[in-house]
């Protein structure tokens, strides 16, 4: 394909409960993660090569990690996030996990922001094509056999 995802930073960690006796190390715990995630954008983010930055996440987990990450500039002063913060996106996510990308990449304000990249037109073709396999399911053909048959036959659309 043209265009490939990399991780460039996996952060876990462990979160206590808000309630009960954990309910002290819930803070800690959080703030650890959200230095941790600052410092993977710190690290790997570069604003010069990106058109935004989206943080996406169910609930409040975004919210507060912006919160912080703003806090964080303003007192260390970091240039880079004050300076292209117009270009940091909040999108509510349902999971935050790989598959809530799509859902992610979709919404209206990202869409504004990513509209001429490659990202936007495999949004649009991956669209197109789930509308074309609900309205006419036998034009899918699935797997090396039937796409070469299909290209012998000039029937492919679309790759």
């Amino acid at each position: 394909g043209a265009s490939v995802t990399v991780f460039r930073a996996k952060i876990e960690k462990s979160m206590p409960r808000k309630r009960g006796a954990a309910a002290a190390g819930y803070d800690k715990a959080l703030e650890t993660f959200h230095k941790n995630v600052l410092a993977a954008v710190e690290r790997h983010v570069d604003f010069e090569k990106i058109k935004c930055f989206i943080v996406a996440g169910p609930g409040f987990a975004k919210d507060s990690f912006v919160k912080y990450m703003d806090l964080e500039a303003s007192r260390r002063n970091l240039r880079s996030v004050i300076e292209n913060r117009s270009r940091i996106i909040e999108v509510h996510a349902s999971t935050a996990f790989k598959g809530a990308i799509r859902e992610v990449l979709e919404a209206p304000a990202v869409m504004s922001q990513i509209k001429n990249t490659k990202a936007a037109t495999e949004v649009r073709a991956l669209d197109d094509f789930f509308e074309m396999l609900a309205a006419q399911p036998e034009r899918a053909f699935y797997g090396p056999a039937h796409v070469f048959a299909a290209h012998e036959l000039a029937a492919i659309q679309r790759l």
